[in-house]
Formats: structure tokens, sequence, C-alpha cells
């Protein structure tokens, strides 16, 4: 339930621009080994993903929910 409500927090974040928040190419399992992007625009994410991407607003997301991506303090919290 942690990990749900950090992922829904993280959603309600809305970006002005598709991409790394830090700006330049799009990179992690959805793209090739030589990444994608910049993005100037939805339609250029649309074009890379094709049918994956809907008109839904840009959202903050890890995408990549693992366990060694959590880090828990001392009380195992995430």
């Amino acid at each position: 339930m942690q990990i749900a409500d950090m992922i829904k927090e993280m959603q309600s974040v809305v970006i002005s621009q598709p991409g790394p928040l830090d700006g330049g190419p799009f990179r992690g399992r959805f793209f090739t080994d030589y990444s994608a992007g910049p993005f100037k625009d939805s339609a250029e994410v649309q074009d890379w993903f094709n049918h994956k991407l809907d008109t839904s607003p840009f959202v903050l997301t890890h995408q990549d929910i693992s366990p060694r991506n959590l880090i828990l303090d001392h009380n195992e919290e995430v």
C-alpha cells in the first residue's frame, strides 16, 4: 500500500514537457540502448510509442518499481 501511495503522489505532479526533468534524451527499457529524443512535444512521443501513449497529462513516474529501487529506513518503511 505504501508504494502504491507513493506512485499516486508521483503521478499527481504534472509536468509541462515530456521527458526527464533535467531535459535530454529518454533512457530505459522502453527505448533503445542509444536512448531516444529529446522529444519536443507529445506528438513526437506518440510517434515513438505509437500505441502505448494515451492523451493523459504527463506525470512524474519511475517505470521500474522493483526491490532494487526501493530504500527502506530502520523501520523498514520505504
